[in-house]
């Protein structure tokens, strides 16, 4: 870029090309043509100022101020601070930092990736209806719980495999199905206060051994 003349914009302030030399937080040494100096940077200049960009400044009788970026050479990372929170660009890639991040959208918020990573130590989801498709899904954890007044699966297949089962069922469970199968290796206790089997056709009873009362 070429150089900028320093122009008089009255009450003894001028603005002026300078570069970046080093900082120490806010302050910055850059060197202009009235040589080198500390100036600080505005709270306007959201851009980070680096080592060897030119930046636009103010100089007064008391004290400089770096407006703004004007260049940069090469294709550094840039960060944008905006009070506590920071916005860094490097590589094609967005990084935010802060101390809490809330998005509120009017009508559809949409986010489309290739690949979604979030970690977190607590999560919390609150919405009237949620859907979610997939062609495959996988879900580690520790423990798992659902709570919830109805659930309803509908699946052409279901395959479970655990290494034990424990379930408690406070009012009636009723299934449905066309045909049931049970496949035990050692044994099968049963205990009802009562218990009735019926069949519409026939019932088979096969054992080496049938105790009966």
């Amino acid at each position: 870029m070429d150089n900028l003349e320093a122009m008089d914009i009255g009450e003894g302030m001028e603005l002026l090309q300078a570069e970046v030399l080093g900082w120490s937080g806010r302050d910055y040494m850059v060197r202009c043509g009235a040589g080198s100096m500390v100036a600080r940077r505005a709270t306007g200049c959201l851009l980070k100022p680096e080592a060897g960009d030119t930046v636009l400044l103010v100089l007064s009788r008391y004290r400089a101020y770096i407006l703004s970026v004007l260049e940069r050479p090469g294709t550094g990372p840039c960060s944008l601070e905006l009070g506590q929170a920071t916005l860094k660009g490097e590589e094609g890639m967005l990084t935010i930092g802060a101390k809490g991040l809330s998005i509120e959208v009017e009508e559809i918020a949409s986010l489309c990736s290739a690949r979604i990573k979030a970690s977190a130590d607590n999560t919390g989801i609150l919405t009237k209806n949620l859907t979610c498709r997939s062609k495959s899904a996988t879900i580690h954890s520790d423990r798992l719980s659902l709570l919830g007044r109805i659930c309803h699966m509908f699946v052409d297949s279901f395959i479970e495999r655990l290494g034990s089962l424990r379930s408690t069922v406070e009012g009636i469970e009723l299934r449905k199905t066309g045909r049931l199968r049970h496949i035990i290796k050692e044994s099968l206790f049963m205990k009802a206060g009562r218990s009735t089997i019926k069949a519409k056709d026939h019932m088979k009873i096969d054992g080496s051994k049938i105790d009966l009362g």
